[in-house]
């Protein structure tokens, strides 16, 4: 009887640990989905976010050609009027500033946009 019963205790605690292991198994896995449905929706909003500054840019970046060609046509005016190029930069000096501001913005967007293609 002694033996059966080291037999039956071991054959009892084997069990106890399979079923120990698979309950570690099922827990891992269970915050392992978790976190790949997390991970996924803030793909999906990030990815959402990107299409969103997309659509932003479409359309969007030609004010700044056609403020540059204004300004260069504004420039040939007034050296034909013979206004001084002193006096056009002065009078140009916003706008050049407003472009800056964008095309540190727009290299900010073209850098970003690389990164997260998903």
């Amino acid at each position: 009887m002694p033996t059966e019963n080291k037999v039956f205790t071991k054959l009892f605690s084997d069990k106890k640990v399979e079923l120990n292991v698979i309950n570690e198994i099922k827990t891992l896995g269970q915050e392992l989905k978790q976190i790949t449905e997390d991970f996924d929706e803030q793909i999906r909003s990030v990815q959402n976010e990107i299409d969103i500054l997309q659509n932003m840019i479409s359309g969007r970046t030609q004010q700044s050609v056609d403020l540059r060609v204004k300004m260069e046509d504004f420039r040939e005016l007034a050296y034909d009027l013979g206004i001084s190029s002193s006096n056009v930069s002065d009078t140009l000096k916003e706008y050049e500033e407003i472009l800056e501001d964008y095309y540190v913005v727009a290299d900010k967007v073209d850098s970003l946009l690389p990164i997260v293609k998903i």
